[in-house]
């Protein structure tokens, strides 16, 4: 007896919350790199009758979240014979903190959670002891993005959910708030160049600061 092919349950992430899409075949993983990590990836494929948008979407299963990697590539209903008509790439959300980014100049600030943050500064970069790193690297994914502000060069970022708020009222006011912001976060930084990387239609953020 031949054993039917039966998919399982994975849950999307849409504009009004999140669904369960049933019946959807999770392929073999393989892996890509980001900023020194190995990130799980997977080609799951989606029945015929589903009308989901799929483009720039968080999925979880597996106990993880993912996010959805360029546009569903799908065939012809009457020329496939089994249920399934739609693969999509899918990618470990890989995470380990939130950001906060302070406008320059204005200092307002924008959070964003969820990010992947890789903070060497201060450690050693050769052997010898002759080399010290001093970058600060944040990922900021777009499907985590809530605040659709742009970090741009110049701003100030922290890799942790920072809550301080600059007074702003007058010059001598957003002076003194610098200040005390300086020494209860002095871990912070400028950021000194962005990539935007596109893995659908919205732009993630690989950020350097220093």
């Amino acid at each position: 007896m031949i054993q039917m092919i039966k998919g399982t349950d994975i849950t999307l992430f849409t504009s009004d919350g999140t669904e369960t899409v049933s019946n959807v075949l999770i392929g073999e993983p393989s892996e890509t790199e980001l900023m020194g990590y190995k990130i799980p990836v997977y080609t799951i494929a989606v029945p015929k009758t589903d009308v989901h948008d799929w483009l720039d979407r968080k999925v979880y299963f597996f106990g993880k979240n993912f996010r959805t990697v360029g546009h569903p590539q799908q065939g012809m209903d009457e020329n496939i014979p089994l249920s399934w008509n739609k693969k999509i790439k899918v990618e470990l959300l890989k995470t380990n903190g939130s950001c906060t980014v302070y406008e320059k100049d204005t200092f307002i600030r924008h959070s964003f959670p969820d990010a992947l943050i890789c903070d060497n500064r201060g450690t050693l970069t050769s052997k010898t002891g002759d080399q010290i790193a001093d970058e600060l690297q944040i990922y900021l994914y777009a499907v985590n993005c809530t605040d659709r502000y742009v970090p741009k060069i110049g701003d100030i970022i922290v890799g942790a959910d920072c809550a301080f708020t600059f007074d702003t009222t007058t010059q001598q006011k957003a002076s003194e708030s610098m200040i005390t912001f300086r020494n209860s976060y002095n871990n912070y930084a400028v950021i000194k160049s962005i990539q935007q990387k596109y893995c659908g239609n919205l732009p993630d953020f690989e950020i350097t600061a220093r």
